[in-house]
């Protein structure tokens, strides 16, 4: 059992250095317009801060989803804890980063007792060297 674990922890080790992180960086400045989905309600719209970051809060959600109600009154609202939300970024001006799609979708479950949802844009270039790549949303650690 005891070489089973080490030869376990021998691989975990090789392909973390295998197969290396790959490298993003933080957006700042980037407007962010936060939609639900279904949608298309807008439950937000702000900027990044310089670590790329921006939050929604359970308040802008719930405001959101009685919108969609009001609008679509046979919509059922999901009897789920996850939400689903559709965020679109434009990059702040003099951006030369190219990318297919400027729009992300986030699911994440909500938590009891928690208000704020923190989450970090950023860019993930391409693996040749262009300006080209694509746009990620990481939940940002919560405190």
């Amino acid at each position: 059992m005891k070489k089973l674990v080490t030869l376990a922890l021998a691989l975990v080790a090789l392909a973390a250095f295998s197969f290396p992180a790959i490298p993003s960086e933080p957006v700042p400045g980037a407007e962010i317009t936060v939609e639900q989905v279904p949608g298309p309600i807008v439950v937000k719209q702000c900027v990044t801060g310089k670590d790329g970051a921006f939050s929604v809060s359970i308040k802008e959600i719930n405001l959101a989803a009685e919108r969609i109600k009001r609008a679509k009154p046979t919509t059922l609202a999901p009897a789920s804890d996850t939400i689903t939300l559709l965020v679109t970024i434009t990059p702040p001006k003099g951006w030369t980063g190219v990318s297919t799609s400027n729009q992300v979708t986030v699911a994440f479950t909500k938590v009891p007792h928690k208000d704020i949802y923190w989450f970090v844009v950023s860019w993930v270039p391409a693996l040749e060297k262009t300006n080209k790549g694509c746009f990620a949303i990481n939940p940002k650690a919560q405190s």
